[in-house]
């Protein structure tokens, strides 16, 4: 799980940075 977290972080990020 702790190398997950960073990852879905990652991809909420550029999700949001894609939604702006």
């Amino acid at each position: 799980m702790a190398v997950m977290a960073p990852r879905t972080l990652l991809l909420l990020l550029s999700g949001a940075l894609a939604l702006t």
